[in-house]
């Protein structure tokens, strides 16, 4: 990572950190946000624990599954917030046990960015015998990315997650692998040539849902990327990758 990419990096911080203002967050900041989870039992897709449907029948309220074991499940919420509790529904035609459930925060992108660690809100949801259980966090957890993982299956009608924003600036760094680029499926390509590098990334850091970008040398072409889980970048002449973390 170049001088001058710190440099510009550091300046558009300066000037976005006087745009923002934090302000208390009362509402569910987790629905309708993108979503992933390990693995799917059949058609309960990650989604449907962020659609705002908080019944508990699996059939008709639709709810998320894994399957397996050692699983996981994650929202992105799109900005960085101090998360101060969660609730989870149950489903509540069969007995589940979501008692087993570990959540835990990431301000940086768990797989992108290797800095990131993660903050533990709740360590053991613990029993509950009606629809729902609002837990606060045991630490302060400061979040962009909410993850729930088990040693057996993941069964959860909705997930809520109330937090404050954080106004500011919190990502000013940019990590450069040069000749390789990653191919993902939220791949967009932006309208008009880069005229650098650094023109590139600052263009993924204004999106707040940008998470990595492909820049090829040659053609200016400028790629932004806000997948939720990545694989692993691949050689490629005359293009670099990069990640904001």
């Amino acid at each position: 990572m170049t001088s001058l990419t710190n440099l510009l990096y550091t300046i558009v911080c300066f000037h976005l950190s006087f745009l923002e203002v934090t302000v208390p967050v009362q509402t569910n900041i987790a629905q309708g946000k993108p979503t992933i989870q390990s693995s799917t039992y059949y058609n309960a897709v990650s989604s449907y624990a962020v659609d705002g449907v908080t019944g508990g029948n699996y059939h008709t309220d639709r709810c998320a599954k894994t399957y397996g074991g050692d699983v996981w499940w994650k929202v992105d919420l799109l900005h960085v917030y101090n998360i101060s509790r969660i609730t989870v529904f149950k489903r509540t035609d069969f007995q589940g046990r979501p008692d087993l459930f570990k959540i835990v925060g990431f301000d940086l992108h768990p797989t992108l960015c290797p800095l990131s660690s993660p903050k533990v809100c709740v360590n053991q949801l613990g029993s509950f015998t009606g629809p729902s259980k609002t837990v606060s966090c045991e630490q302060e957890v400061m979040a962009r990315y909410v993850q729930v993982s088990s040693s057996t299956n993941i069964m959860m009608c909705e997930m809520q997650v109330f937090g404050q924003k954080i106004g500011g600036c919190l990502r000013n760094k940019v990590q450069v692998k040069e000749g390789h680029k990653l191919n993902d499926s939220s791949i967009t390509v932006l309208r008009g040539n880069s005229s650098s590098l650094v023109e590139c990334s600052i263009h993924c850091y204004r999106l707040h849902n940008c998470l990595f970008f492909n820049f090829n040398r040659l053609t200016g072409e400028c790629q932004t990327g806000s997948g939720q889980e990545t694989s692993a970048s691949s050689s490629a002449a005359d293009w670099d990758f990069g990640t904001i973390c």
